[in-house]
C-alpha cells in the first residue's frame, strides 16, 4: 500500500542491541499487515501501539452500553490500561513491569501527566479534570484505575461513589495527548523516538497495524486523510447513570 500523509518516519538513535534484535519482528508484522514496504520499523512500533490504544477505546465504548452499575469501573480499568501502554512508550520503559524503578513514576502516572499536560498545554492544574460531582488530580485518577483493577483496600472510592461521568471527561485529554505524541513522533521527537524504540512492547498480532492503516485511509466522499483527532473523537462515552 502507499504511505498514509500522517506517517512520517521517526529515526530512533542510540537504542542499543536491544531495538537491534526487535527491528525484525516489526518488519515481520508489517508484511503480516500488508503494510507499506518503506515502512521502518519503528513507524510499525508506532502505528501498533496506536492501533492497540485504540482498540482499548472501542472495547470502552462496548462496555459502557452495559449498566453503569456493573460495567462502568470495568470501563475505567480498560481505558487506563490505555494511558499505561502510552505512558510506557512515553517513558521508555524496557522492563516487563509497569511499577517504578528507582524513584521513577510509574508508567500509568507518566500517562495521566501527558494527557494532562498535552491537553492543559502545560498549565496543569491541581484538578485535572472537573466533572459536575467532582474534581480529580492524577493521583485520585491512578486510586480509581488500582480500585477497579483490584478493589485496593487503600483508595478512597467504593462502588456506589463513582462518578459516571470521569471516562468522559478524560476523552477530551485521551484524544489531545495522543494527537500530541502522534505529532512530536511525526517531527522525528528524537526522545520520544528512542523511547519508543525502548518500551517493552511485543507486536503478537497484525490486526491493530491493519486497523490504523484502514482508519488512515482518506474518506471516500472527500478524499480527506483522517487525522488521530478525528479518529478518537468519535468514541461516545456519555452515560446516563
Amino acid at each position: 500500500m502507499s504511505t498514509p500523509t500522517q506517517v512520517v518516519e521517526p529515526d530512533p538513535t542510540v537504542v542499543g542491541q536491544a531495538w537491534k534484535a526487535e527491528q525484525q519482528m516489526w518488519e515481520t508484522l508489517n508484511k503480516d499487515a500488508f503494510g507499506c514496504q518503506g515502512f521502518s520499523p519503528i513507524t510499525t512500533k508506532a502505528m501498533y501501539v496506536l492501533g492497540v490504544i485504540h482498540g482499548i477505546c472501542t472495547s470502552v465504548t462496548s462496555l459502557l452500553k452495559g449498566p453503569p452499575s456493573a460495567t462502568y469501573l470495568p470501563a475505567y480499568g480498560v481505558f487506563a490500561s490505555g494511558v499505561d501502554l502510552l505512558g510506557r512508550c512515553i517513558r521508555g520503559n524496557s522492563t516487563s513491569s509497569t511499577a517504578p524503578q528507582r524513584g521513577l513514576p510509574s508508567d500509568l502516572e507518566v500517562g495521566f501527566q501527558w494527557l494532562a499536560d498535552s491537553y492543559h498545554r502545560g498549565q496543569v492544574p491541581n484538578d485535572v479534570i472537573q466533572t459536575s460531582n467532582n474534581r480529580y488530580t492524577v493521583d485520585d485518577l491512578i486510586s480509581l484505575r488500582h480500585f477497579a483493577a483490584h478493589g485496593q483496600a487503600t483508595a478512597r472510592y467504593q462502588l456506589q461513589d463513582i462518578d459516571y461521568e470521569i471516562i468522559e471527561s478524560l476523552k477530551p485529554l485521551m484524544i489531545e495527548g495522543l494527537d500530541t505524541y502522534w505529532e512530536k513522533l511525526k517531527a522525528r521527537d528524537q526522545s520520544l523516538s528512542n523511547n519508543l524504540a525502548k518500551a517493552n512492547v511485543k507486536g503478537f498480532r497484525s490486526l491493530p497495524v491493519q486497523v490504523i492503516l484502514k482508519l488512515f485511509n482518506p474518506d471516500a466522499t472527500t478524499g480527506e486523510y483522517y487525522s488521530v483527532l478525528k479518529l478518537f473523537s468519535k468514541f461516545d462515552w456519555r452515560v446516563s447513570a
